[in-house]
């Protein structure tokens, strides 16, 4: 994700309401390639609740070659890659919900 992406900023509300359904069972990581002091003025007006938050993470992002935004990665314990989100979730965060409370 990034600050000025229409779409991340959509998807925020929903990001958040997962985050607060699974609570402390899952962990959710922001990563963005935008500098600290940019997300956090960001994050004051659309908080991500509760998530760790990776800055300046371009070289990251690059490695995943992540080429649209916002882009969504479900991992399990492992840290292996179980499904991809591309663009905004909307009608898919039941099908995330229902997949992580299978995975727990």
């Amino acid at each position: 994700w990034f600050t000025s992406c229409p779409p991340c900023i959509k998807e925020i509300p929903d990001l958040n309401k997962l985050k607060k359904h699974f609570g402390d069972n899952v962990n959710f990581v922001a990563i963005t390639f935008d500098g600290n002091k940019k997300v956090d003025k960001f994050l004051k007006k659309w908080p991500l609740n509760d998530f760790e938050i990776i800055t300046n993470a371009q070289n990251s992002i690059n490695r995943l070659k992540i080429r649209s935004y916002p882009m969504t990665f479900l991992l399990n314990k492992e840290g292996e890659i179980i499904n991809v989100y591309g663009a905004l979730m909307g009608d898919q965060t039941e099908n995330l919900k229902e997949l992580i409370s299978f995975m727990l």
